[in-house]
């Protein structure tokens, strides 16, 4: 019912520390939940949730808005379970994803080729339906395979902007693919490999 209760099922820290969010992985019962605290939104980000959609308060509610915005479009996302906000910042929290990151299924080396090409069709057709999502890297994108098709999800939505569908502008495309960059540097990609996945 609330964050207190979260937090006293078991729990521990699912990914590094920031100035500026903690997330809890909470398991219980054979189910996984993931709780994000963020602290006070800075101005620029109060500024910015202000004044593009979808219009938020704080960096939980602009996750929790973008991931229905997504599920609405048939985009897979964490499915939202509460929303809070208090004087020290806010919280979301979020149901465990079926699948694995595409940084995981990169590192073991299963992800075939043909699958890492319609990783990256994936990926621009979310930027030209106008999800703007400038974190978006291997660490964020899901796969899960079902049915013999390989089926994608994406997660970390709070910095993300809603915009008219149409050519995503280049300076987000050279975030994107950065942010990809970086999240994929010690596993070995090839140049042609890196090419070809930016190119689409």
């Amino acid at each position: 019912s609330d964050r207190q209760a979260a937090l006293a099922l078991p729990h521990e820290l699912a990914a590094p520390q920031n100035r500026s969010r903690r997330v809890w992985r909470i398991a219980h019962e054979g189910r996984v939940w993931f709780l994000k605290e963020f602290g006070p939104t800075s101005w620029k980000n109060r500024w910015r949730f202000a004044t593009s959609p979808p219009v938020a308060r704080d960096d939980a509610e602009r996750e929790l808005l973008m991931t229905m915005a997504l599920r609405q479009e048939g985009i897979e996302t964490p499915r939202p379970v509460a929303y809070g906000r208090n004087d020290q910042g806010s919280v979301y929290l979020c149901a465990e994803m079926p699948g694995r990151s595409l940084r995981d299924v990169l590192l073991d080396g299963n992800l075939p080729r043909i699958s890492g090409q319609l990783v990256a069709s994936f990926c621009g057709d979310i930027l030209r339906k106008g999800f703007h999502l400038p974190d978006l890297s291997a660490e964020h994108v899901f796969v899960r395979h079902e049915l013999g098709f390989d089926h994608f999800g994406l997660l970390d939505l709070h910095n993300g902007t809603r915009r008219p569908p149409g050519p995503p502008p280049l300076r987000l495309c050279r975030r994107v693919l950065r942010h990809f960059a970086q999240s994929v540097q010690e596993l070995g990609i090839r140049q042609h490999s890196a090419l070809r996945f930016a190119v689409r």
